[in-house]
């Protein structure tokens, strides 16, 4: 009878059996059991009747496995809501890590940004400081060529006045010639009157001279007015040059005055380039020497060169890709130990040749450590990076004919060897990308191949619990369905799919799709690509 139907006043038999049933399930047990309590009953009054010891073990079983099971299902809803919990939790990272990697790629991209603004910079600095040097020299060369002229033109003034004063002598002179002639024609006057010349002849001759007289001084006052003329002329002349000389050297000054002011403010901007032209320019520096006179036979061909002096040898590249090389012993790993301090520049070398005044990085495998101490430069301008140079023959730079070495600047070097332009968006890819080189990446690689296939098997196993399966394992045997799966956990992460919590893990259309080539095939392939 159930519990429902059972009398107000039980039978002695029955409270007897009620007692053993509780006696040896215990009333928890029996509360779990209630749907079965006459049952239950009929086994403890034949266990009482019957001194059945076998019966009472099998009651005392039944209850033990009853409280288990309540206590596992109590447990079970535990850690049910303790497992939303996290999976609310792991949705909430998965956004927050979503937003964080857009934000990286922003940051990214304005860094990038950021770092083409500063190489257009460097380059107008250099251009223009090589312009006001250029402007400078042309203005200092006119000044001078102004002032010799100058000087010229006041020596030529200076003669003009010394032959106008020349002239007023001879001028004055011929004045004193005249009224000497004038005593003297008194003179002879004075003789003719006391002769007894005829008064007829002393006219005749008194007229004469007069004539003489009069046509000499005409002759020399015609000549006074032309050289008055002319001097008048040059002097008017001169003064002309004068001003446009004048004029010309305020203009001269002006544009000095304005080549003057770029340079100060480039100098202000990266005042090491000022340091780096001076360098070239001095013929007498100690690696000058060293490049002109015998290197071979010196005993150190070593010097301290700015790093912004040095240009990039003809045919030379760089790798610039982040990967596992580079940042553990290239350009980014270089770079980190000069920002941090724990190298100095001067103790990286770099192998140097100097053909027609420039200076060439000759060693294309010290192509990483010329880029880093350029970066490590623009990242400090107050300090010029001078490292340690070894002067060698020019001969590696000069595989090239030589016109168009003339051509080639070395100001900008091209890029090889990239792994990848765009930074790979999925995680795995972007960690293969990186690894290439090092002697992790089969291991890596290895790894993440049993992560996938244990998430296969627990997928499978899922799928075998609901009674589900993909519709590729269709008409497949259980051993099939294992072998296949495993085979397919070659598969990338990314072909991959999770649905809502307690939904069963399924294949995307993707794997679907590739269902249809060799899985170990495919495994391969996969484990064997590198991405770009």
């Amino acid at each position: 009878m159930s519990a429902s139907r059972m009398p107000c006043q039980p039978s002695p038999d029955a409270a007897a059996a009620e007692a053993v049933l509780l006696a040896e399930i215990g009333p928890e047990a029996v509360q779990v059991l209630r749907p079965y309590y006459s049952a239950l009953v009929g086994v403890a009054d034949l266990a009482r009747t019957a001194g059945g010891q076998q019966l009472r073990s099998l009651l005392r079983h039944i209850g033990e496995l009853t409280c288990k099971v309540a206590a596992l299902e109590d447990a079970c809803q535990h850690w049910q809501a303790v497992c939303n919990g996290f999976q609310k939790q792991l949705t909430q990272v998965n956004f927050a890590q979503a937003a964080a990697r857009q934000a990286a790629d922003g940051q990214r991209m304005r860094s990038n940004a950021m770092q083409a603004q500063l190489l257009d910079m460097m380059k107008e600095h250099q251009a223009g400081v090589l312009a006001a040097r250029k402007d400078a020299s042309v203005s200092q060369a006119d000044i001078s060529r102004l002032h010799g002229e100058l000087q010229k033109s006041q020596t030529e003034v200076a003669m003009q006045q010394e032959e106008i004063r020349r002239l007023r002598i001879e001028l004055q002179a011929v004045g004193s010639q005249h009224r000497q002639r004038d005593m003297d024609l008194e003179a002879e006057r004075l003789r003719a009157a006391g002769s007894d010349l005829a008064a007829a002849h002393a006219g005749q001759e008194k007229a004469r001279l007069k004539a003489t007289l009069r046509r000499v001084d005409d002759d020399q006052r015609e000549q006074m007015e032309i050289l008055s003329a002319q001097a008048q002329d040059e002097k008017w002349r001169l003064q002309q040059r004068l001003e446009a000389e004048h004029r010309e050297l305020v203009t001269c000054r002006q544009a000095a005055g304005v080549s003057e002011a770029v340079l100060a403010e480039v100098r202000s901007l990266v005042p090491i380039a000022i340091g780096a032209v001076d360098f070239v320019r001095d013929s007498e520096s100690p690696a000058m020497k060293l490049a002109r006179g015998p290197v071979l036979l010196s005993a150190n061909t070593s010097v301290r060169i700015p790093v912004l002096a040095l240009r990039w040898g003809p045919g030379a590249s760089l790798n610039s890709t982040p990967g596992w090389q580079a940042v553990r012993e290239g350009l980014f790993a270089l770079l980190h130990q000069l920002q941090s301090g724990a190298t100095m520049p001067e103790k990286v070398e770099l192998s140097v040749c100097e053909v027609d005044g420039r200076w060439f990085c000759c060693e294309a495998s010290e192509a990483h450590r010329f880029a880093a101490l350029l970066m490590y430069q623009v990242l400090h301008r107050d300090a010029p990076v001078c490292p340690t140079c070894r002067v060698t023959s020019a001969h590696k730079v000069l595989s090239i004919p030589k016109e168009d070495f003339r051509q080639h600047s070395g100001l900008s070097v091209m890029s090889c060897g990239a792994v990848w332009r765009d930074p790979p968006k999925d995680d795995e890819d972007f960690l293969r990308a990186f690894l290439v080189g090092s002697p992790l990446k089969e291991a890596m690689i290895d790894f993440l191949y049993h992560q996938r296939r244990n998430r296969v098997e627990d997928a499978l196993q899922r799928e075998t619990a609901y009674g589900t399966s993909p519709p590729f394992l269709a008409g497949h045997g259980p051993s099939q369905r294992k072998e296949e799966l495993v085979e397919r956990a070659a598969l990338p992460t990314s072909f991959w799919h999770q649905q809502d919590a307690g939904a069963s893990t399924s294949l995307t259309p993707a794997v679907q799709a590739a269902s249809t080539a060799s899985a170990p095939a495919f495994r391969e392939g996969y484990r064997k690509q590198a991405p770009i």
